[in-house]
C-alpha cells in the first residue's frame, strides 16, 4: 500500500530507528501526515525522524505541541528529551526524560529513557 498513511508511517520510522535511509525517511514522514495531519504519532515520527538527521529546531517544535496537547504519552516526552538532549539543553532533556519515566513507559522506552539518562549524567 504505497500511498497508505499508516505504511508509511511505518517505513519512516523502522528508517529512522536504523538510521538508514534518513532522507527517505523524512520524505515518508512529511507524506504521512500530511495525508493525516490530526494522527499525533505521524507528528511524532517526523519529528523522530528530525532528531536522527539533527534538526533539532524542527524537531522540538512538533514535540513542543505533542507534549502539550498530549502530556501523558510518554513515547512524545521521551522523543522531546532526545531532541532537548541534541540541542545542548541537558537539565531541560533530564527534566523531561524523568517526567517520560513518572508516565510508566512500555519496557523499550524506559530501556532507552534510562540509556540517554545516563549519557547526561
Amino acid at each position: 500500500k504505497p500511498d497508505d498513511p499508516e505504511a508509511m508511517n511505518n517505513l519512516a520510522y523502522l528508517l529512522a530507528e536504523t538510521n538508514d535511509g534518513l532522507d527517505e525517511a523524512l520524505k515518508l514522514a512529511r507524506e504521512a501526515s500530511g495525508k493525516a495531519p490530526r494522527q499525533p504519532f505521524y507528528a511524532d515520527t517526523l519529528g523522530f525522524v528530525y532528531v536522527k538527521k539533527e534538526q533539532n529546531g524542527e524537531a522540538l517544535e512538533i514535540f513542543k505541541n505533542l507534549v502539550r496537547k498530549y502530556p501523558a504519552v510518554t513515547v512524545f516526552a521521551y522523543h522531546m528529551g532526545m531532541a532537548l538532549y541534541q540541542k545542548g539543553d541537558a537539565s531541560a532533556a533530564k527534566a523531561e526524560l524523568s517526567r517520560a519515566l513518572r508516565l510508566g513507559p512500555d519496557k523499550q522506552t524506559e530501556t532507552g529513557i534510562h540509556d540517554l539518562l545516563s549519557r547526561i549524567n
